[in-house]
């Protein structure tokens, strides 16, 4: 008798090699690089009598579903391996026929290519979770920049779990999204009502947000898009794909008290030219050199030292201030994540003190704010 991790289901099907290849990629994203056992860095794959191959993977965190039209010969289950996905994006335009067999072993044609390649024990695949909550439909539109905004100030630090989700929560005219690494805060408003009630929180994955972002994306911006959550789970749903995420159970840090209600010192400049002079200092602004804003008059000078070398590099670019002169320096990464996440032409940063939090905003309103934290020279 076969144990369950030696159940095997055999599958045929034809399907187009570009979508087999989006599909397989957009599944793939869920599936971890290094994996507790080897079926769980694979896709599953469900063939359906209905002509549709259904894609899953996941990394016990987030799961990814999605599904192609096909052509099926029989329907039934197998587990790939990540090389399938490289096999067909390989293959030229056109057909792709893929069988398993009873052994597990895949055949995959197309024109005069042939592969072979073993699959994953059935049984070793884990059990997907159910989707998180009841699902309220949003516009897709209103979705990518407002993540985009607030991901990159969340934590890469898988040790500080609380650091790397995005803290979303009822506001009175919808939901705030805010994320924070402790070294730079970002903060979004987004009109998006009912998806929360007043008290409710929850702390997603940032990594599940960029895959929802870029789930509305793919929509074109023309759709909704379906959004749940629940006690544990999240679920983003749009076209044939859907998110489900695990959400973190910590408590986000307090934010709203690093937020001063008053700013003395206004510098005004244009993100593009801001963005360029930055680049370019930022050539002698290696690992900790920071680059120096110097504020006051109609410029903003920006300096970067690197003892090592020996070097200097010093730009000014035009810009309109209002307060006390002053220098003041940033990490030079997290200042160009800073500016380049303001959705405007200008950008406002408004200023205290040298050692004391800058804030970053669109000029004329407050629904996004990116505080960062300066560096001592």
């Amino acid at each position: 008798m076969e144990t369950m991790t030696e159940t095997r289901t055999a599958v045929s099907f034809r399907c187009d090699k570009d979508t087999l290849a989006d599909g397989l990629s957009t599944a793939f994203r869920a599936s971890p690089l290094k994996a507790t056992s080897a079926a769980l860095s694979g896709v599953l794959l469900e063939a359906d009598a209905s002509g549709v191959v259904r894609l899953s993977a996941t990394d016990g965190e987030l799961t990814i579903r999605t599904s192609v039209p096909a052509e099926v010969e029989r329907s039934g289950e197998a587990v790939l391996h990540r090389l399938f996905g490289e096999i067909v994006r390989s293959l030229g335009a056109g057909a792709v026929d893929l069988s398993v067999d009873e052994t597990g072993v895949a055949d995959i044609s197309a024109g005069r290519s042939h592969f072979s390649l073993r699959t994953y024990p059935r049984g070793d695949f884990p059990t997907l979770p159910e989707s998180g909550g009841k699902p309220v439909r949003v516009p897709a539109s209103m979705l990518p920049a407002a993540i985009d905004q607030v991901v990159t100030a969340a934590s890469t630090d898988r040790g500080r779990p609380k650091l790397t989700g995005v803290l979303v929560e009822p506001t009175d005219s919808g939901l705030r999204l805010v994320a924070t690494d402790s070294y730079r805060l970002a903060v979004r408003e987004v009109p998006i009502p009912g998806l929360l009630e007043a008290g409710e929180k929850a702390l997603v994955p940032a990594r599940a947000l960029v895959e929802l972002s870029r789930l509305a994306t793919a929509t074109g911006g023309d759709e909704d898009v379906e959004i749940g959550f629940g006690d544990r789970l999240a679920t983003f749903h749009a076209g044939r794909t859907s998110i489900t995420t695990t959400l973190i159970e910590e408590e986000f840090p307090g934010y709203q008290q690093l937020l001063p209600e008053r700013y003395p010192n206004t510098l005004e400049f244009d993100k593009g030219e801001l963005l360029d002079a930055l680049r370019r200092v930022s050539l002698l602004a290696k690992d900790t050199t920071p680059v120096r804003l110097t504020l006051g008059g109609d410029v903003v000078r920006l300096r970067a030292i690197d003892p090592e070398l020996g070097g200097e590099a010093d730009e000014e670019i035009d810009a309109t201030y209002s307060g006390e002169p002053m220098t003041i320096a940033f990490n030079a990464g997290y200042l160009r994540d800073a500016v380049d996440s303001c959705g405007t032409e200008a950008v406002q940063m408004e200023t205290i003190e040298p050692l004391k939090p800058a804030m970053l905003t669109e000029p004329g309103s407050r629904t996004y704010l990116h505080l960062l934290m300066p560096v001592r020279v």
